[in-house]
């Protein structure tokens, strides 16, 4: 079943799950949630490993994001 997944999704279940955590997360920084309050509340265990995974998805850090989305987000106020 999970040969078919990959086949038909591209991705296997684990990395469509990290995909939708990360997205949710830019969400939650771009609101000024804290890092580590962002890695709990949608889902990763441990700051570290969500933040890796976050800078190897969208090339910034979770603070260099959220520094961004602050800085875009006032700019446009």
């Amino acid at each position: 079943m999970l040969r078919l997944y990959k086949l038909y999704y591209g991705q296997t279940p684990k990395q469509y799950l990290i995909e939708k955590r990360l997205e949710a997360a830019k969400q939650s920084l771009g609101k000024g949630l804290s890092i580590t309050d962002t890695c709990y509340e949608i889902g990763f265990e441990s700051p570290s490993s969500f933040s890796t995974l976050f800078k190897a998805r969208f090339g910034l850090s979770p603070k260099e994001y959220q520094k961004k989305a602050t800085f875009t987000k006032s700019n446009h106020s």
